[in-house]
């Protein structure tokens, strides 16, 4: 079984702060660590302005503050599925942007029919997309109903808060 982790995090830069107020979370970004054998040490598979990647943890860390940390306590097994996207996927602006004012918009009006007008497209991806398809690949409990394109990064903290496939950890227990 690959240990992995899910961590939730934030930044003081001016989208981070932008996205915290639209989401209404204290969380902008979610990346995946995991202890690799081959290059020894801890690393981090998360999607940023250069695409899906994976680099140390420590540069993820020293971007953002980490806020939450969760350990599964089934195999992800997603991320085996998903490490195709490594290097290939990049960044999904449009998709952000676009479904970002949509769900502003919905956020004063309530109006359900906005949801038709969201984008949904694989070839590009934002972190918390990234982490929701390997949620959802790995057949987790209560995913059926997830839809990716459409999941901000304080909807997957909650989800891992209320699920009983994750536990917080403490950040000195790695």
């Amino acid at each position: 079984m690959i240990l992995v982790r899910v961590c939730f995090g934030t930044n003081e830069r001016m989208l981070s702060k932008l996205m915290r107020w639209l989401t209404r979370s204290n969380v902008t970004h979610v990346w995946l660590e995991y202890e690799c054998l081959v290059w020894s040490g801890i690393w981090a598979a998360h999607v940023t302005e250069r695409g899906a990647i994976k680099e140390h943890h420590i540069h993820v860390r020293s971007k953002y503050r980490v806020c939450e940390v969760f350990e599964p306590l089934v195999e992800l097994t997603g991320v085996i599925s998903m490490g195709g996207l490594i290097g290939v996927a990049g960044y999904d602006y449009r998709n952000a942007i676009w479904n970002g004012l949509l769900f502003l918009l919905y956020r004063f009006t309530k109006w359900h029919w906005l949801y038709k007008f969201t984008l949904r497209r694989m070839c590009k991806l934002t972190c918390s997309e990234f982490v929701a398809w390997i949620f959802k690949a790995s057949d987790l409990k209560h995913t059926e109903q997830l839809e990716p394109e459409l999941t901000m990064v304080g909807d997957l903290a909650k989800f891992c808060k209320n699920s009983d496939e994750f536990r917080r950890v403490e950040e000195s227990s790695w």
